[in-house]
């Protein structure tokens, strides 16, 4: 990433009526980051040879989110009853960076929440970011939500500096439902956004 080479990511020297297979090249700065790269030949008995001229290119970001697991399910349940997806039962929501560079990820409710008699923000609908088993580490826990706070109805950050990396790229979505004292019978639902932006 310096055009005077002063360190370079990878320098491979290669033999004659040799092949090198695959990709070397670590692209440790990730996207958005300018390479630069040139091939010297070399004399096998004095070392001196030439050199191409310098050529560069640039890997652009790319912001992409999935959800892997976009549904939760409490089924029935009655007022005063509260419920969580912490033992995974039912399931979080799983949210999954297939881009190629850190992101943070805001929340918010489509919606105004899960409740007719206590619209969000409220504590009777919360959310937290937490590890998902096996991809720990996949985001920056102090700069994350945590801990169990309301569903917000405007932008929130989420998750802060969400990994690209495919062995840890995922996290979950806990949710915390209560049922108001008050709320009447029926099904309920509601609507999370969730919006990927480039970390900078």
């Amino acid at each position: 990433d310096n055009i005077n080479f002063a360190s370079p990511e990878v320098n491979t020297t290669i033999l004659r009526n040799s092949t090198t297979l695959g990709n070397p090249l670590p692209l440790a700065n990730g996207a958005d980051t300018r390479y630069y790269w040139k091939v010297i030949s070399l004399d096998n008995v004095t070392g001196a040879g030439n050199s191409t001229e310098t050529r560069t290119f640039l890997i652009q970001s790319l912001v992409q989110l999935t959800l892997p697991n976009d549904n939760v399910s409490f089924g029935g349940m009655v007022p005063e009853q509260s419920d969580n997806t912490t033992d995974n039962s039912p399931l979080p929501l799983l949210i999954e960076n297939d881009g190629n560079t850190f992101i943070d990820v805001n929340i918010s409710a489509l919606d105004d929440g899960l409740w007719f008699n206590a619209p969000s923000p409220t504590i009777f609908y919360m959310y937290r970011v937490s590890n998902y088993s096996g991809e720990e580490g996949a985001f920056n826990w102090s700069g994350s939500q945590t801990v169990f706070t309301n569903v917000p109805i405007v932008n929130n950050t989420a998750i802060d500096l969400l990994n690209h990396t495919n062995a840890t790229d995922i996290a979950r979505i806990d949710l915390n439902v209560t049922v108001p004292t008050t709320e009447p019978g029926g099904n309920r639902t509601s609507s999370l956004l969730f919006t990927a932006i480039l970390s900078e």
